[in-house]
């Protein structure tokens, strides 16, 4: 079967994400052009009104550090759930297979439950 004799019908959510494609690539391009061309050169083409760049440069450096303080405090967060390094439970849980040794095991069990009583 040729291309040709097999039709292809569009769906309207191929089309909008298309159409939505197609809108984010030219905004891009008026957003690269807005921020390199110097604004007496727009003023020249007869756009008026012109938005303060400081603005843009500050909402993107606030989005970027909001980003990495999050992944930043993530990481910190589960780092505090871990167990210590020296602990038992870092090496084995329940779910392997390896021979516990009993006194290690129990060792590490009176102390959580020492630090759970206080």
């Amino acid at each position: 079967m040729t291309g040709e004799a097999y039709k292809y019908q569009v769906t309207s959510v191929e089309l909008y994400g298309f159409m939505m494609w197609l809108f984010t690539a030219l905004l891009s391009i008026v957003y690269t052009i807005w921020v390199f061309v110097p604004d007496q050169i727009l003023e020249d083409l007869g756009i008026g009104y012109i938005p303060n760049k400081y603005y843009l440069l500050a909402l993107a450096n606030w989005l970027g550090v909001t980003y990495y303080v999050g992944h930043g405090t993530l990481y910190c967060l589960s780092m505090m759930q871990c167990h210590t390094p020296d602990s038992y439970f870092t090496m084995q849980d329940r779910h392997t297979r390896l021979n516990q040794p009993k006194h290690l095991l129990l060792r590490q069990l009176n102390t959580m439950d020492a630090n759970q009583k206080s």
